[in-house]
């Protein structure tokens, strides 16, 4: 996202109040932190955050509240301030060892493949997923479970490369990430598949960047299903999954 774009989405609301401040050398609350950071050569949300221990939008607005009366500037200032934390994170976790998506120059559209989880009156996780675990190089699972993944696939079709993300979170860190070189479609469309492959020439490689090895994935485009293939476990995704696409421009 643009650094003068998420500059005025973070201060529309206190333009005013920001006007005022004498100096921007020094701050003595968040906003003053903000006004800070979109002043200098590099956004850094995150340290305003740990700097007056804004864990989440709850504690921005007990914070704020000090400062500014009106509660709907407040809640909205911290909804705003809560997406660009979000996004600053998910730009500081991108990976140095693997081509990232996110931040080349040029290139096609990145189409994404996201399943998210449902959760219940009572907060709890529904269940999306079966796990099949195999030990000991068995070719039969030995063990399946029932739980609940969130899961997104970001895939540049022209570039043959993708990123995937999963598990209990996806953004703005992902707990589990892996990359794949390789796109293969079958005859009928109705499959998408990448795999990381070492014996095929690519201009980028594929490989894990955290949790355990991804070898590849698999969407089914009619039941709109995903397999992640990682380690030793085929996750097999059933329901809240689709296609979205990602601006060029992002």
């Amino acid at each position: 996202m643009d650094k003068f774009i998420l500059s005025i989405i973070l201060l529309v609301s206190f333009n005013s109040y920001s006007q005022a401040i004498e100096t921007i050398n020094n701050h003595n609350n968040l906003i003053e932190c903000v006004e800070v950071s979109t002043n200098t050569d590099d956004l850094n949300l995150d340290h305003c955050a740990e700097k007056y221990k804004i864990y989440d939008q709850n504690d921005c607005i007990e914070h704020i509240n000090i400062y500014v009366s009106d509660s709907k500037k407040v809640n909205q200032y911290c909804r705003e301030f809560a997406i660009g934390y979000d996004m600053e994170l998910f730009m500081k976790d991108r990976p140095t060892e693997f081509f990232d998506l996110f931040t080349r120059e040029e290139g096609s559209i990145t189409r994404s493949f996201g399943c998210h989880v449902n959760y219940d009156n009572n907060g709890d996780a529904e269940l999306n997923t079966t796990l099949l675990i195999y030990e000991d190089e068995s070719e039969e699972p030995t063990k399946i479970e029932q739980i609940a993944v969130k899961a997104i696939v970001h895939i540049d079709e022209n570039l043959g490369y993708s990123e995937v993300n999963y598990g209990s979170t996806i953004f703005p860190i992902a707990e589990q990430r892996f990359f794949t070189n390789e796109l293969k479609f079958d005859e009928s469309n109705e499959k998408i598949a990448g795999f990381v492959n070492d014996e095929i020439e690519s201009q980028y490689k594929g490989g894990t960047d955290r949790g355990p090895f991804g070898g590849g994935w698999v969407i089914y485009e009619k039941e709109n299903s995903l397999v992640i293939l990682a380690g030793q476990y085929d996750i097999l995704i059933k329901d809240n999954c689709k296609w979205s696409e990602i601006p060029e421009d992002l």
